[in-house]
């Protein structure tokens, strides 16, 4: 897994006169292409989402999402209960995201349900095929097990109160 160099979604020139076009070339073009650059040196070859760290740290992420919610009893049923890391990034090359990288959400919850199936099923894992096209223009598929994660939800805080 790379992360990609993102293009600006906009031309160089467009924040003159507040900001250069050299200006958002030099931060834009090398210093963030830098950061991207040097992340995927230190991940080639790993696969972070396969980390037991990367699933505990946004299990935990989420857990204290979901805290957050059960403090407010209007929001307290929006906790999340399962998530999943999917197989491959995002990709407007896939028809997955506009060219300013927004997520197409019907797109998505067509080429994913068998996802977003098993995890309202309760199903331990979800097997994935997917069509994918690379940046040379070939297709091929990519076939991946992905495991569904339980997180920890919360009793409303007004429930528990008036218990």
């Amino acid at each position: 897994m790379t992360i990609a160099f993102p293009p600006l979604p906009y031309a160089q020139d467009a924040l003159e006169p507040h900001i250069s076009a050299d200006t958002l070339a030099t931060h834009h073009g090398k210093h963030h292409k830098a950061y991207v650059d040097k992340v995927n040196a230190a991940i080639e070859g790993t696969d972070l989402a396969s980390k037991p760290q990367v699933v505990e740290l946004l299990r935990d992420c989420v857990e204290k999402v979901n805290a957050d919610l059960a403090r407010d009893a209007q929001l307290a049923g929006s906790q999340i209960h399962r998530f999943v890391i999917l197989h491959k990034e995002l990709d407007a090359d896939d028809g997955e995201l506009t060219r300013t990288r927004k997520v197409r959400r019907g797109f998505i919850g067509e080429k994913y349900a068998t996802v977003v199936d098993a995890l309202y099923s309760g199903d331990a894992r979800c097997v994935v095929e997917a069509q994918v096209r690379f940046e040379d223009g070939r297709t091929g598929t990519v076939r991946a097990e992905l495991p569904i994660n339980a997180v920890k939800t919360f009793a409303p805080i007004a429930a528990r109160v008036a218990a």
